[in-house]
């Protein structure tokens, strides 16, 4: 076994150390350390009485929740130091690697601040790897039933904005992709911190990526008290993340996806390993400024071309199978069927949108949802067939038109520049990117598909209501 470069960084001259499952003189070989305690079972360290130690050595394969119960107890006063041996595939990214996943969340779960390695989703350089961590106050773990009520206590305290039971378990227990994802951190004082995020299906010209789950990741927030506590990895959103990634993520979800601002993406790349993949496509522009195309105009387009526009109160089957007949044209986007419209647009229990669709000749050719903020129209989202596209003035000015548009002074919207015909098209509108005022960035953490974030810069078709911000 070759020595981690880490222990001499960890393990002071004349510590006191026990192990467990591993053979410390191996690892240890040419070092300077005190006496050595060594345990063949996990059941003969618990059940031991000799006192207190320094450092636990131990293998990943030897951890429970009962030694973990045991080294706190038994730790020296100022905290024991835990050294994981992990056993790495090292064709494999570490958290991938058979065990690792297990072994954060375990940690995590009893109480214990990871220090090393600072870095999960790239590839070890030698096996073993060395998991440090020391005994905290604060432990981590996946949301139980009644979380949600300080959940929403402290989302009100971060976001200085009250959001309702009702909303909490549409997003997180409603959602037809899929139960919500959360990890919460405690301490004595109650919930400190969250990590969560929502499943969406995914609908990609790319059989290896087709039907597999990606993250939305939002609602991410930390309590007042705690946000000076530790550092780097160390502070309690890294490690409220952490367990969040291997817990909820490893080997189950294809990637995480999120909109994130400056203070938050400086931390979510230097600890998160994630991706900035582009500042969000923001576009805004006065009534006054939009190049829609007069009455006139759009009265003989309608005619040539058979189009019918009228606002969908339900959907069904037709949109399912729109969707799989245009969606070859995105290449990449969250899979927009019908029971996620249903879920997304016509179950919310608060918000309220407006569903158009587009028909030529009785068949569905397009879609936009809509909603109003203030003296703003939304364009929340929208899908065209290709050879239909142009008509999304059509439906831009049936909106402005209905009671959610009346008297609305802005017309809003996000929407990349891939696919390139679209794009066209609200360029043309007159609704061009600029800078986002809240400097929102994509961001992407990968997990099974390891080239996310190339696929998101590269094909990704996103709109304003594939964040939890509309």
């Amino acid at each position: 076994m070759e020595i981690p470069r880490e222990v001499a960084k960890y393990v002071r001259p004349g510590a006191r150390i026990a192990s467990v499952g591993i053979d410390p003189n191996a690892m240890f070989a040419g070092s300077v350390v005190g006496p050595v305690r060594a345990f063949d079972t996990t059941k003969a360290f618990v059940d031991d009485e000799s006192g207190a130690f320094d450092v636990l050595l131990v293998s990943s394969g030897a951890l429970t929740s009962e030694l973990l119960a045991a080294a706190r107890q038994r730790g020296a006063e100022s905290g024991a130091l835990l050294l994981v041996a992990c056993e790495l595939d090292l064709s494999r990214r570490v958290l991938d690697a058979p065990g690792i996943a297990e072994t954060v969340t375990m940690l995590s779960e009893s109480g214990w601040s990871i220090a090393s390695p600072g870095r999960w989703l790239e590839r070890a350089e030698r096996s073993p790897l060395l998991v440090v961590a020391r005994p905290d106050d604060r432990t981590i773990r996946s949301w139980q039933p009644g979380d949600e009520t300080s959940i929403l206590e402290l989302f009100e305290i971060s976001f200085r904005a009250r959001r309702s039971i009702a909303w909490w378990r549409w997003e997180y227990a409603g959602n037809p992709h899929g139960p919500g994802a959360i990890s919460l951190a405690f301490d004595r004082d109650g919930l400190a911190a969250q990590y969560a995020a929502y499943p969406v299906s995914l609908w990609s010209s790319d059989p290896a990526i087709l039907g597999l789950t990606a993250h939305q990741v939002g609602d991410t927030m930390t309590a007042v008290r705690v946000r000076g506590v530790g550092r780097g990895p160390t502070s309690v959103l890294v490690r409220t993340t952490k367990h969040f990634f291997a817990t909820h993520c490893a080997g189950k979800i294809a990637f995480n996806y999120g909109f994130n601002t400056a203070n938050i993406r400086t931390i979510s790349v230097s600890y998160n390993e994630s991706a900035q993949i582009e500042p969000v496509p923001f576009r805004r522009a006065e009534l006054a400024a939009l190049r829609i195309p007069g009455r006139a105009a759009r009265a003989l387009t309608r005619l040539r071309r058979g189009y019918t526009l009228s606002n969908a109160t339900s959907v069904d089957d037709e949109w399912d199978r729109f969707l799989d007949a245009v969606a070859p044209a995105y290449t990449l986007l969250v899979r927009r069927d019908a029971r996620h419209l249903r879920w997304r647009y016509l179950e919310h229990p608060e918000l309220e949108y407006e569903i158009v669709a587009l028909r030529s000749r009785r068949k569905l050719v397009g879609w936009s949802v809509f909603r109003r903020r203030d003296d703003t129209l939304v364009w929340c989202d929208a899908l065209f067939a290709r050879r239909h596209a142009a008509a999304a003035s059509l439906l831009l000015q049936h909106a402005l038109e209905s009671p959610i548009g009346a008297g609305a002074n802005f017309v809003e919207c996000w929407f990349p520049t891939r696919p390139s015909f679209f794009a066209h098209v609200v360029d043309g509108l007159g609704l061009v990117i600029s800078r986002e005022p809240n400097d929102l960035a994509l961001m992407c953490t990968p997990f099974l598909a390891e080239d996310a974030a190339a696929r998101l810069a590269r094909d990704f078709y996103y709109t304003a209501s594939d964040s939890d911000l509309y």
